[in-house]
């Protein structure tokens, strides 16, 4: 893995008061033609000579370049949704719309990454490097000295069904007290469209953390694990539907390892056309047998050759469908798919 290598499972890390919280997507013919002659007595009619137009030069495929093997200076837009930390639980934010998000710049010479955009300025170099951090990963870090804060970015590679991904990354920035979760990389073109008219993404994976509030008591879960999600592409409806089971394991306060089930949540986006992204937003986009939504987006875009894969960023949140006033649900998570 080299150190163009950006992420995809990503790990959250947040914070709150008196804890630490890990968490981390068309020539055609030739013609013929004849004539004939006529003079007196015998009809000749000569052979036709074949005439064609020639056929039309097919249009390039689009060329791709998997992330790890990208060189010299880069530039790519962020898709991220971001919380505040010091919040039980975190305040969260909208998932950035297709077109926005935050600027990620590579400078090759310096070796340096440069973030910039909604209140984002932040500069990372080989001095803030983490050489302990996994392989396939990188971890940078500024040391600042106001309390409870935090200078940090870190890009996350992934897998979603045994295999990696290859096209994008995910990244966690921490800036301050708000953290931001995202996914960036190599994006489909708008015009590399693929074959058909549903795609279904057969290799998922789903990481971020769940706060589940009752009566002003919040408990923290890991969804990294054991939650699953399915994607479905219709291209004739302009459609992206994704549902994803929420399961997570508690870490904070610690409890029980075992897995609870926290509800299946649905979101229907729209595809973006010039922008090969896609966007769900409140409840009109959003169903489950278990929770009504009250402030909900999911961001994604499509990345490699004709959407080859796909990385979401979703925001959450909500109250039971019956009952449970005293109740809320929080989430902050990636989804990532592979075809």
């Amino acid at each position: 893995m080299n150190n163009l290598q950006f992420v995809l499972f990503r790990e959250i890390s947040m914070r709150r008061p008196g804890a630490v919280i890990l968490s981390a997507l068309l020539a055609t013919g030739c013609s013929s033609g004849g004539a004939s002659g006529g003079g007196g007595g015998t009809v000749v009619t000569p052979t036709p000579t074949p005439s064609s137009s020639p056929s039309p030069t097919p249009t390039p495929s689009a060329s791709y370049t998997k992330f790890a093997a990208l060189t010299g200076d880069q530039t790519f837009l962020a898709t991220c949704n971001s919380m505040e930390v010091n919040f039980d639980p975190p305040a969260i934010a909208p998932v950035f719309a297709p077109g926005n998000g935050i600027d990620i710049a590579y400078q090759a010479s310096s070796r340096t990454w440069d973030l910039t955009g909604y209140g984002v300025n932040l500069s990372f170099g080989p001095a803030d490097l983490d050489s302990s951090a996994p392989e396939g990963n990188q971890y940078y870090a500024h040391t600042i000295t106001v309390p409870g804060s935090a200078e940090r970015f870190r890009i996350h590679s992934a897998t979603a069904g045994g295999s990696p991904i290859e096209y994008f990354r995910l990244l966690s920035i921490v800036d301050g007290l708000r953290a931001y979760s995202c996914v960036t990389g190599v994006s489909t073109k708008p015009t590399d469209v693929p074959a058909g008219v549903t795609i279904n993404y057969s290799k998922t994976a789903v990481s971020g953390a769940a706060y589940r509030t009752v009566r002003f008591a919040t408990t923290v879960y890991s969804l990294n694990a054991n939650s699953t999600a399915t994607i479905s592409v219709n291209l004739a409806t302009g459609k992206v539907t994704t549902t994803i089971r929420l399961v997570g394991v508690q870490v904070d306060p610690a409890g029980s390892s075992a897995p609870v089930d926290l509800g299946t949540i649905t979101n229907v986006a729209s595809i973006d056309a010039p922008t090969a992204g896609y966007y769900g937003h409140e409840s009109i986009d959003w169903s489950s047998s278990t929770w009504r939504s009250t402030f909900a987006q999911l961001g994604g875009r499509f990345f490699g050759p004709q959407g080859a894969e796909t990385g979401a960023m979703l925001t959450y949140k909500a109250e039971p469908l019956t009952g449970g006033a005293d109740e809320r649900l929080t989430v902050s998570a990636t989804i990532i798919g592979i075809r």
